[in-house]
Parts: C-alpha cells; sequence; structure tokens
C-alpha cells in the first residue's frame, strides 16, 4: 500500500478505495477513494500503523461489519437512553442497514497508539443523529473498541 507525504500539511497519507464504503454514502455524494492520515509526530508512519493499513486493506468487509454491530449496539444502549427525551427525532437503528442510511465515513485515521503490533483505527463522518459533532468508532483489527463524537480522540 502506497503511503504518500504532504509537505502543506505535514502529515502521512494513503488514498485508498473501499468498496465497503459504498453502503454508507447515503449523506453526501459517493467518492472513490477516502484518505487515510497516519498520526506520526512529524515521523514515517510506524510498522504498528502499516500493519494496521493492511489488516484494513485486506480486511475491510470483516472490519466495518464488525463496526457496524458496534455502533448499533452503543447507539441503542448510550445514545438513546442519554436522549431519551427527544428519542421522537432520533433514528430507529436495529439492523445494518438502518445504520447505512443514518451515517457517512469520511476519514480514516491510523492511530500512533497501538497494541500487539498493530494500530488502533478511529472511523469519522457524519451522522444523522448528531449534525455538529458527528461521529468517531475506533477499532483494532476487527475489534469494536469505542464509539462517540468525532472528536473522541483529540
Amino acid at each position: 500500500m502506497k503511503i504518500d507525504y504532504s509537505e502543506k500539511e505535514d502529515i502521512y497519507y494513503s488514498d485508498v478505495k473501499f468498496n465497503s464504503l459504498e453502503e454508507f454514502e447515503k449523506l453526501r455524494e459517493p467518492k472513490a477513494l477516502i484518505r487515510i492520515d497516519f498520526h506520526t509526530l512529524f515521523e514515517k508512519p510506524t510498522i504498528e500503523q502499516k500493519n494496521a493499513l493492511d489488516y484494513l486493506v485486506e480486511n475491510e468487509k470483516g472490519i466495518f461489519d464488525k463496526m457496524v454491530i458496534g455502533i448499533i449496539d452503543r447507539y441503542n444502549k448510550e445514545v438513546l437512553s442519554k436522549f431519551k427525551d427527544y428519542a421522537e427525532f432520533l433514528p430507529i437503528i436495529n439492523e445494518p442497514l438502518d445504520l447505512k442510511r443514518e451515517l457517512s465515513i469520511d476519514n480514516i485515521i491510523v492511530s500512533d497508539k497501538h497494541i500487539n503490533g498493530t494500530s488502533y483505527i478511529m472511523y469519522k463522518g457524519d451522522c444523522s443523529w448528531d449534525d455538529e459533532h458527528g461521529f468517531c468508532a475506533v477499532m483494532n483489527k476487527n475489534q469494536f473498541i469505542e464509539f462517540g463524537f468525532w472528536d473522541l480522540h483529540y
């Protein structure tokens, strides 16, 4: 997988096409490529970050499927209970297709933090239930870790 460097932004990145993301493209125009940024503190991506990117490219469908299930679970347990007074305005999400209609994934960030030789990856984008803050899901390989607002790990 090719990793490029932007002098203007001082960041390493890779542009990748994931067929699995086309199902999420309900809130914006479809894009052929999605940008993957590397948090590196001005250094080249680490072996753990490269391992995470390689794993993502090789296992995209399984990763996105696990992420969707994790988000649905957290959404129904946390978002709906936290905003129960506004439940009539929130979407009903019971299955993967329901969720995929309500969000888009616009950015993928490979963290400098890692476990067992593979970096965490953050998937960020827009969601219909929070136009201002969007969402962020964190995965390590195909393990769902966390779900919250887009600035969850900034």
